[in-house]
């Protein structure tokens, strides 16, 4: 992933599910962090063995990325079926 200043970002991955969740989750991270400062609160950082555990999990689940992007283009096919027009 690449933030080009004022051009945006770049994600690259080894398929496009892969390159669409980095980017989803990326995105969430930034989000909620900002959320958090905005709280003007101190921040609870979680203890280093549950971030790894967290990361072992998520590695381990391989087929989260595809899972991922299958549910998402359900939920459009369901609620905006007209995005494949435009992708097609």
């Amino acid at each position: 992933m690449l933030l080009m200043a004022n051009h945006g970002v770049l994600v690259v991955g080894e398929s496009v599910a892969a390159a669409f969740d980095e980017m989803y989750y990326f995105e969430r991270a930034a989000e909620t962090l900002l959320t958090c400062y905005a709280t003007g609160k101190a921040l609870r950082i979680v203890p280093d063995e549950v971030a790894a555990l967290t990361e072992r999990q998520w590695r381990d689940y391989g087929q989260l990325a595809i899972d991922h992007l299958e549910n998402v283009k359900a939920i459009l096919d369901a609620e905006e079926p007209e995005y494949r027009k435009v992708c097609a």
